[in-house]
């Protein structure tokens, strides 16, 4: 559809799950998910719906493509492995390559440029943050470091910063933990605060958190950096910020990770 809402076209037509479209860098394509055929593979079609191809397939979960800047290469997070992980692989179809290797979660990878990749990973501190790494694997490096979840990342057209969602995920027993901190740290020294902001969670004394269900985001980016460079890790500023603790059934990092925040 056009951006006021307008011209709104049914591009696909099955009766499986289609989901998380991306647009090829040229906008003549648009790469995307489906269980259409049993499980979730990747898929390829023309901009306006035809020429629809499968271009991974596995009896483990495919999705959330990204195209390179280039728009010869796709990334992806799959399961085959065992554990969701980061993959390549040439965007007319062909083998994927492994990129990313831990027990963790790795996934909702977008390219920075032709030569490095951000993803989300939970392998640090038991929360999920942004990492970066070289399509080859090599070159890990830590973006973020936070108490609360930072997940999604999206790059700018210039592939100069990095938009992601940070997140505090809590069960109603913390959430109530949450707010009497928030109260006692209050700058006021008010008492009976109910909603924790996110300079309020920077003073909180760090404590094991329970299994995760409830969700509070923020939208956030980082500083500009150097054209065709790597974002370098550093304070984000501040986009949005919902206006309390709610919540939520949202996956961290992705649809099917464990609990996390995700854009709205």
């Amino acid at each position: 559809m056009n951006r006021d809402g307008t011209g709104q076209h049914r591009l696909t037509r099955s009766r499986g799950l289609d989901g998380f479209p991306e647009w090829s860098p040229d906008g003549r394509k648009i790469a995307f998910e489906s269980n259409r055929a049993g499980g979730f593979d990747l898929y390829v079609m023309n901009a306006n719906g035809s020429r629809v191809r499968r271009v991974a397939a596995s009896p483990a979960f495919d999705g959330i493509p990204s195209w390179s800047p280039d728009g010869h290469m796709l990334s992806f997070e799959s399961d085959r492995s065992g554990n969701t992980e980061v993959y390549v692989m040439p965007a007319a179809g062909g083998p994927a390559r492994r990129v990313t290797h831990h027990p963790g979660f790795d996934g909702s990878a977008v390219w920075l440029n032709r030569r490095r990749l951000a993803f989300a990973s939970r392998r640090a501190d038991a929360n999920v943050d942004i990492y970066s790494v070289g399509v080859d694997g090599r070159g890990l490096k830590r973006l973020t470091r936070n108490i609360l979840d930072d997940t999604a990342p999206a790059r700018s057209p210039d592939g100069s910063r990095i938009a992601f969602v940070r997140g505090l995920t809590v069960s109603t027993d913390e959430r109530r933990r949450l707010a009497g901190e928030a109260a006692r740290h209050h700058p006021s020294g008010r008492r009976g605060a109910c909603l924790v902001t996110r300079r309020q969670a920077d003073r909180i004394p760090e404590r094991p958190r329970r299994k995760p269900r409830g969700l509070r985001h923020e939208r956030e980016r980082v500083e500009p950096a150097p054209a065709d460079a790597e974002p370098s890790a550093g304070r984000p500023t501040r986009l949005a910020a919902a206006s309390g603790l709610g919540a939520s059934s949202a996956r961290p990092a992705s649809k099917r990770s464990s609990s996390s925040s995700g854009i709205e």
